[in-house]
């Protein structure tokens, strides 16, 4: 940017856009009230600031002048200059500042204020703005070559309007034409002969309305925005974008005179009849959007459901007594907003009307429907509310009537007589507004309430009756229709929730009758300031924008692309999956922003469960002939004169016995709301039948549980597919005798440890190494390796290892083979996939690799996993289509939200724990008290102290933990404490809001998926928790979301430019940058595009996240000392994201957080069965630990010491140690320099590297053992020493054990090649050992 111009965050300052400065020759500079503004003739000068690159502000500050008659102030070139460096300049020096008039790029010079006064009118006469217009530049800055000369203008008017006085033209442009409504009209005279060049006219609308002004909560405004300015009338999605950017600039206001008289019906406004500005809109809007959020959305379909059932039977009556012709039903308007009225209000406000019952049998409608439909009838025929005739008279009656069911649902709710979770009327009597801290005032209820009837049953209604009008008209599409809700269904005649989802041709359906006929007319924006929009385009303060979106859904360039045809032309392919990408904000049928519809996600439920049971039961036409004709003077433009002839569809549900079995939301969250809302059990479905043959055998190798987390992942998946399967690890399947397999499918799922085989894979890969050249023939296999690429030098190896010996010599598999007889799936190091092939195995798909250090191996696993068990479906004689699709379903912990606290909830996190283990040995068949003692169990341990390690200077922190052991657990020097993070109060807090949950919920956990042991099946009785307890201790909320995560929210979400933006995000080539890189969490983008966060519930939420995994520390005591004592070293870990999220480690987080007394959950670990003192002490050892890594071997330290006082004794011992100074980090110093005393360590053993000591070099342990190497040779060489390393992976390990190869090649006389393979049998022989990490 250059030098003096405006900095952009300074332009957020045109807070200074909203207000105005007041002065005068003789006045003070200053921001006045409406009643501040002199009455004498004042002069309006708008100024902008220059932000170099970027052009002009968006908004300017409006100086308003006016002369007193006895001058006394600094002159108007000196106010002009304060006004822009105190709004514009973030508070630059006044003298700094430089003035511009925008036009012509002259600056502005001192001078009389009459002088100044005649150059800024001779500007406003010439610029075509009618107003002066200055820009401004700080620091002494130049002009901008961006700002200088820069064509500012206003929209044009219309080329084919007719501008007769007081707009009477442009009234007749709305009010003459083909159309039934002024708006559709409007843009067909204006607008749509020239819409691809101008899509964006200034227009005169009489009458004029003054006080419409007057009532926008505007102050300053001096002219008739809409006489003078004219009335902005748009269908460019650019436009939408710009008002979507930049929404505090454009508010909703509702002040016309039109709109004040439905003011009147629902008095203090609502979320859909309030302006935006208003607290009681905001405070309404911080509390009412939550009770349709995704989870509250789910629970509410039982409702809908049960709704939709009731209409259908009742319409099932009329075609039965039609006969062959088919019953004609005249007043479809009628019955569907009995339909959606019923639904909506008994959803959001558990009051049933029956309305649908009444209109069957007869007899008139609910009183307070009745008075909705008459109140608005009357304001829609231009009725005068306050008239004192008849007609004013009983509209006043009705909506008394109104009220009165309103405060009779109120008081109902209050009593616990009716409500509950689902309510809004509970929500706005019991919550607070996220958004302001307030209780809705109780006397916006009302008005609340008859906003949901507006907003949430006659658009949808209207826009059901345009669909089936369309269908109707199109049997081609209908043939789709039925032939995806048969393939969906079945025979079935009730759909379940999941079916919803799978109705993706009805969805299309449903939105491109919203684009042909969208049920809100124009989305109506004013300007809160001065501004500029486009980069070009003048707006003033009070004028108002308004959007057609009727005009806007049928531009061409968006709407056609060549594809499609005639945007006047219903055509549901527009909106099929894989259809060509529209323009994020050229599709705005439930509104924009803040003000775009808080239902539409249910009514998006409700008019697909609504179209699948008509269009399954019914065959339902139009009258010959017939065009659906939007008009109407209700809430929604409705089908005009719409008639169904209906009649029972061949071969539909009518034709079959039992027509309404019991459905749910099978797979769904139950209710959220009353008890009495349940969800009936979906109808019994066809177990699925395993295919012949043996089972699919599952095998692992894992030390830290990861590869056991796939294999059983993978297990999951192949149920899924009709497929059984064993799971094993690779060494119980060779006890076992089921190696070498050649009849059955065998998946093996492995990892390497340090270069070595896993612990539970070493008598594998012993007999894996022993086998023949051949001797695996006929094996089937698939080999997948999971590594850690901060582990270079042994990325991989493993299971590259393995695929060489089982593939050697054996034929490629490929998929014309039509017995797969064996598989192995290998996650971690490749080279066992290659062992394999060498002896003799054939592969069925390619080896694969997963790199763990990043964050999108679960996608390739999902990828490699459903293509393995495709290929595998296909052998097995499953449907091609069946294979190919592969499986997508992703089992999570948490799965189902509660319908009410139940009595057995876990009260907190050891209540939790319990009653898992009453659920586990329930299954196990054992005593929970035997459960409690098994060592792969999870033990809540007391803490005994907690002390910090380094200086108060050091600016990092270490801590050592002394604990208490479980009863009956026990441990050795060199094992690890596995403890369990927990998400720390921001990141739950955070992802609550980002749900619309408080926290109070209850969850239902899956004990199976919970615990940390394959032994629990996946179908125990669950266990219930509050929703806060659960995102505590469940799901890792620090790990980012996978690129299929962020592209599922895209394809859910509902709002374009939300969507276009989760889809960049998904892409490929953005995805690292984006979301990896950047570490953004699931909740961070739900709460920055919170559309998307309305179609998941927190079942989806943690599928999304990866269970909260054990972090493994190496325990720092040995039990000689005292058995039940156990310790560990952990450092802090804490930083700020790319995304600026302050983070916190979860588990040392939690780690440094405890005091004496405190308890954490853990349990012991052997990562690595090698890693052990020598069971002879007299066994030279070498150390190599520096920072946190010294932890195991304090351990080794205080057994030997242990030993030592027994009168044993000890070999020579080595440590090196390296931390940053001798006075900030060395951390034990006062220990480890008494075992170098005292003989626990030898006496010259102690080596400390300092990297960064004051006057000294950078100095690391890799540069001691170097420096030291002729000794060390000597210990492991002539005495057989033990190399322990533990600490870094990725610098520190490599680098030590170039040091040790390097001491081999000097003092052994190697050469560079022998040095590296003796160092390769140091490591298989178990004396070159490591447990390094990431």
């Amino acid at each position: 940017m250059k030098a003096g111009a405006v900095k952009p965050e300074a332009a957020a300052l045109a807070a200074a856009a909203a207000a105005v400065a007041v002065g005068g020759a003789y006045l003070a500079s200053k921001k006045r009230g409406p009643a501040e503004v002199p009455t004498t003739t004042t002069t309006t000068i708008l100024v902008f600031g220059d932000r170099g690159a970027s052009g002009l502000s968006d908004n300017a500050v409006t100086f308003k002048y006016a002369p007193l008659p006895s001058p006394v102030g600094p002159g108007l070139w000196r106010e002009l200059k304060a006004a822009a460096a105190r709004d514009l300049g973030d508070g630059a020096a006044i003298d700094g500042v430089r003035l511009f008039v925008q036009s012509t790029g002259s600056e502005l010079v001192e001078d009389d204020d009459d002088a100044i006064l005649a150059s800024l009118k001779r500007d406003a006469a010439s610029n075509g703005l009618n107003v002066p217009v200055l820009v401004c530049t700080v620091e002494g800055a130049e002009l901008s070559p961006e700002a200088n000369g820069r064509t500012l203008r206003k929209f044009p008017w219309p080329t084919s309007g007719i501008d007769l006085p007081f707009g009477y033209g442009y009234l007749l442009s709305f009010t003459r034409g083909k159309r039934q409504l002024p708006l559709f009209n409007g843009y067909d005279n204006l607008l749509r002969a020239h819409r691809t060049e101008i899509r964006t006219v200034r227009v005169r609308r009489f009458p004029y309305k003054e006080d419409d002004v007057r009532n926008q909560e505007y102050y300053g405004v001096d002219y008739r925005p809409h006489e003078d300015e004219g009335l902005i009338v748009t269908i460019d999605p650019d436009m939408v974008s710009e008002m979507l950017r930049r929404q505090p600039d454009f508010p909703k206001m509702w002040s016309a005179a039109g709109e004040r008289k439905i003011l009147n019906f629902v008095e203090r406004g609502g979320l859909f009849t309030g302006s935006t500005v208003n607290q009681d809109w905001q405070t309404g809007h911080g509390v009412l959007p939550k009770y349709f959020n995704a989870i509250r959305i789910q629970s509410y379909y039982p409702i809908v459901l049960e709704k939709t059932q009731v209409f259908v039977r009742e319409w099932a009556k009329l075609a039965a007594s039609g006969g062959k012709v088919g019953h004609v039903v005249p007043d479809v308007a009628d019955w569907f907003t009995c339909m959606t009225a019923d639904a909506v209000v008994k959803a959001s406000m558990d009051y049933d009307m029956r309305n649908v019952e009444r209109k069957g049998e007869g007899v008139e409608i609910h009183r307070f429907l009745f008075a909705f439909r008459h109140c608005f009838g009357y304001l829609g025929r231009r009725g005068d509310p306050d008239a004192l005739d008849a007609g004013g008279k009983e509209y006043r009656r009705q909506k008394d009537v109104c009220k009165e069911v309103v405060v009779e649902v109120t008081e109902k709710t209050r009593k616990g007589e009716i409500g509950g979770p689902l309510s809004f009327v509970s929500g706005m009597l019991e919550t607070k507004a996220s958004s302001t801290g307030e209780y809705v005032a109780m006397q916006d209820f009302y008005g609340h309430a008859i906003n949901i009837m507006v907003a949430g049953h006659e658009t949808t209604a209207a826009t059901l009756g345009f669909c089936l009008a369309e269908l109707s008209r199109h049997p081609e599409c209908l043939a789709k229709v039925l032939e995806e809700i048969e393939g969906v269904m079945g025979e079935r005649s009730t759909p379940t929730y999941e079916d919803i989802g799978k109705l993706q041709y009805v969805e299309a359906c449903f939105r491109e009758t919203l684009r042909m006929y969208p049920a809100v007319q124009a989305l109506k924006r004013e300007c809160a300031t001065d501004t500029i929009v486009l980069g070009k385009y003048l707006l003033r303060k009070g004028q108002r924008i308004e959007t057609i979106a009727y005009g806007l859904h049928r531009d061409p360039d968006q709407w056609d692309r060549g594809v499609f045809g005639d945007t006047e032309v219903w055509n549901p392919e527009r909106f099929v999956p894989g259809a060509p990408a529209t323009h994020p904000n050229a599709y705005v049928p439930f509104g924009f922003g803040v003000r775009a519809c808080i239902g539409m996600q249910f009514a998006l439920l409700e008019a697909k469960a609504f179209l699948c049971m008509m269009l399954n039961f019914f065959d339902m036409k139009t009258p010959e002939g017939f065009v659906p004709v939007p008009g109407g003077r209700g809430g929604a433009p409705t089908c005009l004169n719409l008639r169904l002839i209906v009649k029972p569809r061949p071969g539909g549900p009518m034709s079959r016995i039992n027509l309404f079995p019991e459905a749910g939301a099978s797979g769904a969250a139950p209710s959220a709301g009353p008890a009495k809302a349940k969800s009936a059990p979906a109808p019994a479905v066809e177990a699925k039948k395993a295919p012949a043959g043996k089972p699919l055998l599952i095998l692992y190798g894992s030390n830290t549980g990861t590869c056991e987390d796939f294999a059983l992942l993978l297990s999951e998946r192949a149920s899924d597919e009709g497929m059984e399967s064993k799971v094993l690890t690779l060494d119980e399947a060779l006890d076992a005798g089921l190696l070498p397999c050649t009849d059955c499918p065998v998946v093996i799922v492995t990892s390497t440890y340090n270069g070595t085989p896993p612990d539970n894979a070493s008598k594998f890969a012993k007999w894996l190494a022993g086998a023949k050249q051949g001797g695996l023939e006929g094996m089937r296999f698939a080999v997948f390796g999971v590594g850690n690429s901060n582990w270079e030098a042994t990325y991989q190896k493993f299971p590259t290892d393995v695929h060489q010996y089982v593939d050697g010599g054996a034929c490629r598999f490929n998929l014309s083979m039509r017995n797969l007889t064996s598989l192995i799936l290998t996650l971690s190091t490749l080279n066992q996939s290659r062992a394999l092939s060498d002896a003799g195995a054939s592969q069925i798909v390619d080896l694969a690799k997963i790199d763990v250090s990043g964050s999108d191996f679960v996608e390739t696993f999902d990828d490699w996993s459903s293509d393995l068990l495709a290929v595998i479906s296909l052998d097995l004689g499953a449907s091609t289509k069946k294979a190919a699709a592969g499986t997508k379903k992703r089992a999570t912990f948490i799965r189902a939200l509660l319908s009410s606290p139940p009595a057995d909830a876990a009260k907190d996190e050891v209540d939790f724990i319990a009653k898992m283990r009453q659920v586990y040995a329930k299954h196990l068949g054992m005593p929970v008290e035997e459960v409690q003692k098994n060592r792969s169990n999870m033990d809540f341990l007391k803490v005994t102290s907690s002390t910090q390690l380094q200086s108060e200077e050091s600016g990092r922190s270490t801590c050592h933990l002394e604990l208490t052991m479980a009863p009956g657990k026990t441990y050795e020097s060199g094992d690890h404490l596995a403890v369990i993070g927990v998400n720390n109060d921001s990141l739950v807090n955070a992802a609550l809001e980002a749900m619309g949950m408080t926290g109070d919920e209850y969850v239902e956990c899956n004990p199976g998926l919970t615990a940390y042991s394959r032994e629990i099946p996946n179908d125990l009785p669950g266990v219930p928790l509050p929703a806060r307890l659960a995102l505590i201790y469940l799901p890792d909320l620090s790990a980012p979301p996978s690129r299929k995560d962020i592209k599922s929210l895209a394809d859910s979400c509902p709002c374009p430019p939300e969507k276009f933006a989760l889809q960049k995000m998904s892409d490929e080539a953005n995805f690292r940058e984006a979301v990896l890189d950047t570490g953004l969490t699931l909740t961070e983008i739900l709460t920055k595009y919170k559309s998307a966060a309305s179609a998941i519930d927190i079942v989806d939420f943690c599928a999304m996240h990866p269970r909260m995994k054990p972090r493994y520390y190496s325990i720092s005591s040995s039990p000689l000392v005292k058995p039940d004592r156990c310790t560990i070293t952990v450092g802090f870990v804490d930083y700020y994201t790319k995304a600026g999220r302050y983070h916190q480690g979860l588990a040392s987080g939690k780690i440094h957080s405890l005091t004496a007394g405190s308890k954490i959950l853990g349990k012991v670990h052997q990562l690595n069965g090698k890693f052990k003192l020598p069971k002879d002490p007299s066994t030279p050892i070498i150390m190599v630990g520096p920072g946190t890594g010294v932890a195991p071997f304090m351990g080794f330290l205080e057994e030997r010491e242990m030993i030592l006082k027994k009168g044993e004794n000890l070999g020579p011992a080595h440590l090196f140690f390296g931390c940053r100074t001798s006075t900030h980090d060395f951390i034990y110093k006062e220990k480890l320099q008494a075992y170098a005393s005292n003989g626990v360590l030898s006496s010259d053993g102690l080596h400390v590297a300092f990297s960064r000591e004051e006057r000294q070099a950078k100095v690391y342990v890799q540069d001691l053992v170097d420096e030291n190497s002729e000794e060390m040779w000597k210990l492991i060489n002539e005495l057989g020493a033990i190399v322990f390393i533990c600490g870094d992976a990725k610098r520190m390990a490599p680098d030590v054990k170039k040091a040790f190869i390097s001491a081999a090649a000097k003092h052994g006389k190697m050469s560079q090649a022998a040095a590296e393979n003796w160092m390769g049998g140091m490591v298989n022989e178990g004396r070159y050992v490591e447990d390094v990490y990431a």
